[in-house]
């Protein structure tokens, strides 16, 4: 099964009396909630805190498959280049984010 399709959206949840202080994640072009983020951590880091998982969510397909695309150059720059002070170690890093961010 698959996600959610991105982009997603946050909103404050208003009842009778304005703003509940509830943030819902959900779809932008929909009114399904995927999310609920309380505010049990201040007010600040409660709105922090939801701008960071929706933009984490909406920018992983883009940066996955930069860096995905980055691999061959980073691979033949190793090569090729062949920097006396660097072992691979980077590139073993961003292989391993990659791994990471398609498990399920």
């Amino acid at each position: 099964m698959t996600h959610t399709p991105t982009p997603w959206s946050l909103y404050e949840v208003d009842d009778d009396s304005g703003p509940s202080g509830e943030i819902h994640i959900g779809e932008a072009a929909g009114p399904n909630v995927l999310a609920h983020v309380f505010n049990d951590v201040g007010r600040d880091r409660q709105w922090a805190n939801a701008r960071l998982i929706v933009k984490a969510v909406n920018c992983h397909a883009g940066l996955l498959a930069a860096l995905e695309a980055l691999l061959p150059l980073a691979d033949w720059a190793l090569l090729e280049q062949s920097p006396p002070d660097h072992d691979g170690i980077l590139v073993d890093q961003a292989r391993a984010a990659i791994v990471r961010a398609k498990e399920d």
